[in-house]
């Protein structure tokens, strides 16, 4: 996305130096190709917004409870490990 974004400023910048007319621009803008790829990545977006959160390997959840129980038999976990603990064991994760 950064790329895209860095693409849509050069292209902008270049019209500028060239005292490019309005219509010009809008067209070059709308043919660009760093355009197309932000509308890509948009459509993808909102395709994986409607979907509902399955887990990734069918025995993910037994990893996230394997993982919380290794962390919980360490005497002084980390701070890293407290989060990841934590986190694992939110509703949204389980």
């Amino acid at each position: 996305v950064s790329e895209v974004l860095s693409g849509v400023v050069e292209d902008v910048g270049r019209a500028v130096h060239r005292n490019v007319s309005g219509a010009q621009l809008l067209q070059e803008l709308l043919n660009a190709p760093w355009l197309h790829a932000l509308l890509k990545i948009h459509e993808c977006l909102v395709q994986f917004q409607r979907l509902t959160p399955s887990p990734i390997l069918p025995h993910a959840s037994g990893l996230s409870h394997e993982i919380m129980s290794v962390i919980q038999e360490v005497p002084h976990p980390s701070a890293e490990a407290r989060e990841l603990h934590s986190l694992l064991s939110s509703p949204h994760i389980q």
